[in-house]
């Protein structure tokens, strides 16, 4: 086999009665068909580890909204009493 073949010839023979089948392949064309696999391939694993990652952040998100919303209470609380405070320094 020399190393500047164009093609491949992929022989299919499905049982001993049928007749055998060749199928040729441009080098360039599963040269390309490899590297669009790989990059599904990658793009598939960067989903799965993001996707693991949320999996494994979600706990802290909900610790963190919970702890978001109480703060946002006690801000609202907190305004109130300053209104208060500036309510009673404005009749002083």
């Amino acid at each position: 086999m020399s190393e500047h073949q164009e093609h491949l010839t992929l022989i299919v023979v499905a049982d001993e009665t049928s007749p055998m089948r060749r199928v040729r392949f441009r080098r360039v064309t599963l040269l390309r068909a490899a590297v669009g696999a790989g990059l599904v391939l990658l793009a598939t694993l960067a989903l799965f580890a993001d996707y693991t990652r949320l999996r494994i952040e979600r706990p802290e998100v909900a610790a963190l909204r919970a702890q978001t919303a109480i703060q946002e209470e006690e801000l609202v609380e907190l305004q109130e009493r300053v209104r208060s405070l500036h309510g009673s320094l404005d009749e002083l």
